[in-house]
């Protein structure tokens, strides 16, 4: 098995002081080679995040707030013409949080299994979507950081 000695490699390399958490990426496919296992199926990939220090990077990321519920919730306005809603005896401004915190679990971006006719999909057996990558360099950097990608086999470039 590939990854356990790559997690060895890695881990000396780094130095860790911290795995600070992991996140559960829900790919939303159970067909093919998976449905035919006897038990429960795997639906999902656990991601590993490390890093070197207590003191890193990470913004947060927001999935933003359909157009139904902006009307529905952020009904008043005030004199600059900025929507807000009313919350506990005060305002929460539609503009200072820009959607839904995204947590742990990640069930809104699908696997190639499920999306076989992506125009990003290259064949690569464990090519991931770029969404999924963008959320984890987006989240762990900031823009003019120095980023490394390991895509050293493939043709896959990211310009987030």
């Amino acid at each position: 098995m590939f990854f356990l000695p790559f997690l060895i490699m890695i881990t000396n390399a780094m130095t860790l002081i911290t795995l600070p958490d992991k996140i559960i990426w829900n790919d939303g496919s159970i067909s093919g080679f998976k449905s035919q296992v006897k038990g429960w199926m795997r639906q999902h990939d656990n991601i590993l995040y490390y890093t070197k220090s207590e003191i890193f990077t990470f913004n947060k990321q927001y999935t933003p707030y359909k157009d139904e519920y902006i009307k529905k919730m952020f009904r008043y306005q005030d004199e600059n013409g900025r929507l807000y809603r009313k919350r506990r005896g005060g305002k929460q401004y539609l503009d200072d949080k820009p959607g839904n915190t995204i947590g742990d679990v990640w069930n809104d971006i699908y696997s190639f299994q499920t999306i076989t006719r992506s125009k990003e999909y290259l064949g690569y057996p464990t090519q991931k979507p770029e969404k999924l990558l963008e959320h984890i360099v987006l989240a762990s950097s900031n823009e003019g950081d120095l980023r490394f990608s390991n895509m050293l086999l493939s043709d896959q470039r990211y310009d987030f």
